[in-house]
């Protein structure tokens, strides 16, 4: 597996999905404040996301910012 290859896997797997999450988990209590109150009604597809974007944020970051063209890109999907 190329280095280029490797990237696109992971951008896959574990960037795009962690950076799913993370979005997810962090907009659902800006609705709850909003009066729409999400989290009545999460049940334990909810809970995965909020393990999966549990993980520390500054590292999240680092590998956006140094993967930026492979993770944000959906290139690798075709």
């Amino acid at each position: 597996m190329t280095p280029k290859q490797h990237d696109e896997v992971l951008a896959a797997v574990s960037h795009l999905p962690h950076l799913l999450a993370y979005a997810l988990v962090h907009e659902s209590p800006a609705r709850h404040e909003r009066g729409a109150s999400c989290s009545a009604y999460a049940a334990g597809g909810f809970r995965d996301f909020t393990r999966i974007a549990s993980s520390h944020p500054e590292m999240w970051r680092d590998i956006c910012v140094r993967q930026r063209d492979t993770a944000l890109s959906l290139n690798w999907l075709v």
